[in-house]
């Protein structure tokens, strides 16, 4: 009996362990402490190069120095040692993608989605990207598209990489029919600052990104109600972005330029609306921290040093006190 007890306590003792190392690991990934990272996951794997959970976290700190080709056999282990685990696969496929590996990428996104009966956004998702990326554009169209009518929700890279693909086959009209449709599903998205440059780069100045300290922020250009300086809803929206930045860090000077070739007066109002939106919306924004102009003149954006003509748009662009 004191034996038995012995055995269920080592085994207990072990399990807590091991807990402790995956979720010591998960924080370090959290983090991006990924030094620490790897040298727990090697430690852990010099005892047991079967733990799935070590396999994983490490070709993930991997993945994070872009050692690509090297993590793919840590998560083929995560992936083998537990088969019913669908999110080590997806990494698997994920890294032979960074790998530039694309026909791998592809069966392991297939195979997911053959064992969940074609039912995993992501695998879709990435599936159609990597066929974008192969440069096999009929089938990314046709994969991307049924993920996009599949889902009530459907997954960002959805609509991004079908925008993308669009593009390439010269749909211009439909890919920026997309590349907007990503930005007003996930406006807030790493692919968002993409799209906007997409858009830009097809002379379609909807939105921009604009530089707001040391962050980039992308929003819907100013736009006001019909016969109106008042802001529309989308722009109030884009504001907000804006005034949240400007309290996060206290040392940049907001600049704030209207320009409307047709009409100095309303360029004139249009811009002091937009101050006083900000500073009514967020009173901890010192006055003295936001500047504004207005021109008779076009705004020139250079976008892949093509040079285009705005007649009515907003700029905005910071400085920072530490820097004068």
């Amino acid at each position: 009996m004191n034996i038995f007890k012995v055995f269920i306590t080592i085994g207990i003792s072990l399990l807590i362990f091991s807990g402790c190392a995956k979720y010591e690991a998960k924080n370090h990934l959290e983090l991006k402490e990924i030094e620490k990272g790897l040298k727990l996951t090697e430690s852990e794997l010099k005892q047991d190069p079967d733990d799935t959970y070590m396999n994983y976290y490490h070709g993930r700190f991997l993945v994070s120095q872009k050692k690509y080709n090297e993590s793919i056999a840590y998560f083929k282990k995560a992936a083998e040692s537990f088969p019913y685990s669908t999110y080590h696969k997806l990494w698997l496929g994920i890294a032979y993608g960074k790998a530039k590996d694309y026909k791998n990428e592809q069966k392991v996104y297939e195979e997911i989605l053959k064992e969940k009966n074609g039912r995993y956004k992501s695998a879709w998702a990435y599936l159609g990207r990597s066929y974008y990326k192969d440069m096999q554009y009929e089938k990314a169209l046709e994969t991307l598209k049924k993920g996009i009518e599949k889902y009530r929700k459907p997954h960002s890279n959805m609509y991004y990489y079908y925008a993308k693909t669009l593009n390439k086959i010269g749909d211009t009209e439909n890919a920026k029919k997309y590349f907007k449709a990503y930005l007003r599903k996930f406006p807030d998205y790493s692919l968002a600052k993409w799209a906007i440059y997409n858009l830009n780069k097809l002379e379609d100045f909807e939105y921009s990104n604009f530089k707001i300290g040391e962050e980039t922020i992308s929003i819907r250009n100013m736009d006001y109600l019909p016969n109106s300086n008042d802001l529309e809803y989308y722009s109030k929206q884009g504001l907000n972005k804006i005034g949240k930045r400007l309290l996060e860090d206290k040392d940049i000077t907001l600049y704030i330029v209207s320009y409307d070739v047709n009409n100095l007066t309303r360029a004139e109002k249009r811009v002091k609306n937009i101050k006083k939106y900000l500073l009514n919306n967020f009173s901890d924004i010192d006055f003295e921290n936001i500047r504004i102009a207005w021109f008779k003149t076009p705004r020139k954006i250079e976008v892949d040093k093509k040079i285009f003509k705005k007649d009515v748009y907003v700029n905005f662009f910071t400085t920072n006190k530490k820097d004068k």
